[in-house]
């Protein structure tokens, strides 16, 4: 059985424990001490399904109230023979503690395709910690089956603030708030082996207060850096390529990637426009430097919404 323990920086405040048996309940007003609850039994025991292999178990004050929920990520044992090398869980429980007859209790279930990761970490800056949960939605392992989870309390109801299945998100301060936004990313294959698929930036999304939600259109300054620094290596890459000895290899994509990812972030930007106009500045001169069928790929690339 393979057990991981969870580290962060919230350990050392307090706000999370890993397998402890006895969480922390608030001092009764009678009695100045912090004497914890006694349980009895440990909550492996107690509360895991023998049906189940354990992955991970931990406590985590994600509410804020002193009481900690039990975290339990597991696999089927029926199986887990059957999952890829990467795939750690597939499915989260949470517990609550019930003062009333000294117990945990059933309080949430969540399940994924394959588990790869979790994090406890305070992403939304109010003492309170988020759970990350790092999936993947295939077996092969590709980074556009990346996939992310979020659950938090900031509103003081512990929910989904944010999931995607695909999209490999990463999160990421880009303005420099110490708030971090989640940057989606896309893949385009063309007329490239699936295994060479060009990544790019596809959405941005932030926290609102409530939930991340798409916020691409707020970040103009951060967009007009990835556009200048695209438009950089494909003026690069034709220095590369000299005029006198266009490229020929069905192949060598010297200018076709760097044109493509241009005309990616300039689309994900919402500069439409200025996609145009950069394609209709570059598309002579590539007709006449690339073979045909790249050519042709970027021009459907370029000219379809």
């Amino acid at each position: 059985m393979k057990i991981a323990v969870i580290l962060s920086i919230a350990t050392m405040f307090g706000l999370v424990s890993c397998f402890r048996s006895e969480p922390q309940q608030p001092a009764q007003q009678s009695d100045t001490s912090t004497a914890p609850i006694v349980v009895k039994t440990t909550p492996l025991h107690a509360i895991f399904p023998s049906s189940r292999t354990l992955d991970t178990l931990f406590y985590a004050d994600v509410l804020g109230s002193g009481i900690p929920k039990t975290f339990v990520f597991s696999v089927a044992k029926d199986s887990s023979h059957l999952a890829p090398s990467f795939a750690q869980f597939d499915l989260m429980q949470t517990y609550n503690w019930s003062v009333g007859d000294s117990s945990w209790k059933l309080a949430e279930v969540d399940s994924f395709a394959y588990g790869t990761g979790v994090r406890v970490q305070d992403i939304t800056r109010d003492g309170k910690p988020e759970i990350l949960i790092f999936t993947h939605s295939d077996s092969t392992g590709a980074s556009d089956g990346n996939g992310l989870a979020i659950w938090s309390a900031h509103d003081g109801n512990w929910k989904l603030i944010f999931r995607s299945l695909t999209g490999d998100p990463v999160l990421q301060d880009i303005d420099n708030d110490s708030l971090p936004e989640i940057i989606m990313h896309g893949y385009y294959a063309g007329i490239l082996p699936n295994t060479e698929a060009m990544e790019y930036i596809s959405d941005i999304y932030a926290f609102d207060g409530v939930k991340y939600s798409e916020a691409k259109s707020h970040y103009p300054h951060f967009f007009s850096d990835l556009i200048a620094q695209a438009k950089e290596k494909y003026a690069q890459a034709k220095t590369q390529t000299p005029v006198s000895a266009p490229i020929t290899d069905e192949v060598n994509f010297t200018l076709y990637k760097p044109c493509l990812q241009a005309l990616a972030v300039l689309r994900t930007s919402g500069d439409t426009s200025g996609a145009r106009a950069f394609w209709e500045g570059e598309k002579d001169y590539l007709s006449r430097m690339i073979p045909q069928e790249q050519f042709i790929d970027l021009q459907s690339f370029a000219e379809t919404n």
